[in-house]
């Protein structure tokens, strides 16, 4: 089970250029034949359900919204995002599915943050578990998770009968700002980046545990982070490198 005895594999870096691998969409994402799940958030204040976006005829994600509503305060793109208050456990869950598993690449889970405060925006530091997104539950397990922890940079987790941890030596993040923030794997290994620009990148050395539990945005372990979240996309391709 995820989340054992703890060991420390490596300490992100910083991209070697300074400058971004990629440039970041300006518009909201529109579902294709490599899109696995599509969240706009699109809807009314303080809305307690949303819609995967299947335009491509795929079929569509069940989405649980738990104490988690829409909110029309800040979205980066449409009318609404998603709310997490960094009380309770606020959260979006969808169920088990082979579409979140890091085994087969590429993939590329990506989505727009806000971030509200820096308080509990990761858990068990120093080795942060990150809230953002992945395959985990609020029991306490973490299949994997990527986002920004409470040292204002960002982390990503995964487990493979034992603890993977990996932190940027960026640590720049601030509140009150939109930023895309992008977990890409490939055959060579895991990158996340930030406005396109790579904060961390790991060889999967050990090969990731397929995950049984479900996908969650927005909280771990029962904990939830304080923010916006908006366009959620995961797709099985590279899209940006």
């Amino acid at each position: 089970m995820p989340l054992g005895a703890a060991r420390l594999n490596s300490l992100g870096k910083r991209a070697a250029t300074g400058g971004a691998a990629f440039t970041v969409p300006t518009a909201a994402f529109t579902d294709d034949s490599d899109t696995r799940l599509l969240l706009h958030f699109n809807g009314t204040n303080g809305a307690t359900t949303t819609t995967d976006d299947n335009g491509s005829g795929r079929t569509a994600k069940t989405i649980t919204l738990s104490t988690s509503t829409l909110s029309t305060t800040e979205k980066k793109f449409g009318t609404a995002s998603l709310r997490v208050d960094g009380t309770g456990s606020d959260r979006m869950t969808i169920p088990d599915s082979d579409d979140w598993d890091l085994q087969s690449a590429p993939r590329t889970f990506e989505c727009w943050v806000y971030i509200s405060s820096f308080t509990n925006i990761s858990r068990n530091s120093p080795n942060h578990l990150a809230k953002l997104m992945g395959h985990m539950d609020q029991s306490g397990t973490n299949w994997w998770s990527f986002g920004p922890n409470t040292e204002q940079g960002m982390s990503f987790y995964y487990w493979s009968g034992g603890n993977n941890w990996f932190h940027s030596t960026r640590k720049d993040l601030v509140t009150g700002q939109w930023y895309h923030m992008a977990l890409i794997t490939t055959a060579s290994g895991a990158k996340v980046y930030v406005d396109g620009e790579e904060y961390l990148s790991s060889a999967l050395t050990n090969t990731p545990t397929k995950g049984s539990s479900t996908f969650t945005i927005g909280s771990e372990f029962g904990q939830c982070m304080n923010g916006y979240i908006d366009e959620v996309r995961v797709s099985h391709v590279n899209r940006y490198t």
